[in-house]
């Protein structure tokens, strides 16, 4: 039974939470939660170390949420906690775990979001057909 992938970002991705319960509901298969620390420019080895361990708890505590809500709709689910880039991020794991299915949320920053007319975020599904570097990078 393949798992799916659901990333997790500070904010907690509930939209793509849901969406990625209820689809394991459905196919009755495992979720698995990918909890990703995101790498920021602003950050230094010296003097932000705090922030990034701030963002860490944040997404941890964002990760056990939501695992308590798949456990609590009756559906397996695994954890794992990742830094980096989000897209990248899921595909290994989408990789490394046979899935192909992809739930995440795509955020964009105020200006962009104005600029393309678009909203700040956006649930997306990607599945087995679309698990290319390129296409997620694309999506994101």
């Amino acid at each position: 039974m393949r798992s799916v992938v659901c990333g997790i970002d500070e904010s907690g991705s509930h939209e793509a939470v849901t969406a990625a319960v209820n689809y394991c509901r459905e196919n009755r298969t495992s979720l698995r939660l990918v909890g990703i620390v995101k790498d920021k420019l602003s950050d230094s080895t010296r003097g932000m170390a705090g922030e990034r361990v701030r963002r860490s708890k944040t997404v941890s505590l964002e990760l056990n949420r939501a695992a308590e809500a798949a456990r609590a709709a009756g559906v397996p689910v695994s954890m794992i906690l990742r830094a980096g880039n989000p897209v990248p991020e899921l595909v290994r794991e989408a990789a490394a775990t046979g899935s192909g299915e992809v739930f995440y949320v795509s955020s964009r920053g105020l200006i962009r979001a104005a600029l393309t007319r678009q909203p700040r975020r956006e649930l997306v599904h990607l599945s087995e057909s679309t698990l290319t570097n390129g296409e997620l990078a694309a999506a994101a």
